[in-house]
């Protein structure tokens, strides 16, 4: 019985994270009016948006930049599988003090606060995300700054880890190896995105990030559920 307990629960949580998949890819792709009239983009793969969307290049949105540090004392941070831009400390834990296996970080390439950063090697596996956090990234990454500051970051980072984006990225790479792939800044600039005006981009990230928060808390409670299951078993063993 507790073993059933358990497994539909884990099924629950489970369902919790494509629910809150399919929100996301569907908010930022169609908006949040289900009624909105919709045009076709253009673009085979993006479909249709809403008619007051617009069609861009990412060049037109995104500007490279690679300031270089000078010191090699600024935060260093890192792009992690989904999670986005870290702080490279923070998921090292008793090696802190070993960041990386360079002996300078010097010539590291300076990222501030709503900064893209790609991990050009890991684009097909969601390895990307805008920075919470002003430091320093390895030169193999590449950093971008918004081109119109008005724009939303955090819709952004909502925006280019659906997979949609992430599809395009791997068709996009290019390498002879599946795990050597490389998504250059050139062939990332090159894809097509929608664009909503900035009011909707704000909308669209204070309804997601709402939505998520209650995500959240209902999968911890799940998950300690979990727990508190786990515990009841090995006691009455």
């Amino acid at each position: 019985k507790i073993d059933e307990l358990i497994e539909k629960t884990e099924e629950k949580i489970e369902l919790l994270k494509e629910e809150r998949i399919f929100l996301i890819n569907h908010c930022v792709t169609k908006g949040l009016n289900p009624n909105v009239e919709m045009k076709d983009s253009g673009v085979e793969w993006i479909g249709k948006i809403p008619r007051g969307w617009d069609v861009k290049l990412l060049k037109f949105v995104f500007n490279p930049i690679r300031e270089k540090s000078e010191t090699g004392e600024e935060e260093l941070l890192s792009v992690m599988i989904r999670k986005g831009v870290v702080k490279r400390r923070d998921y090292l834990g008793d090696d802190a003090d070993h960041l990386t296996r360079s002996e300078s970080l010097i010539g590291y390439i300076k990222c501030s606060k709503g900064n893209l950063v790609n991990n050009i090697m890991k684009m097909g596996f969601y390895c990307l995300g805008i920075s919470d956090y002003d430091g320093i990234v390895s030169p193999g990454y590449s950093v971008f700054e918004m081109i119109e500051s008005n724009n939303s970051p955090k819709f952004w980072d909502y925006l280019l880890k659906t997979e949609i984006y992430v599809s395009e990225y791997r068709k996009r790479s290019k390498g002879i190896q599946e795990s050597r792939m490389r998504l250059y800044d050139d062939y990332f600039l090159s894809i097509h995105s929608l664009v909503p005006p900035v009011i909707e981009q704000n909308q669209i990230v204070e309804y997601l990030d709402e939505q998520n928060q209650k995500i959240n808390s209902t999968i911890e409670k799940e998950t300690q559920r979990i727990e508190l299951l786990k515990e009841y078993r090995q006691s009455l063993i």
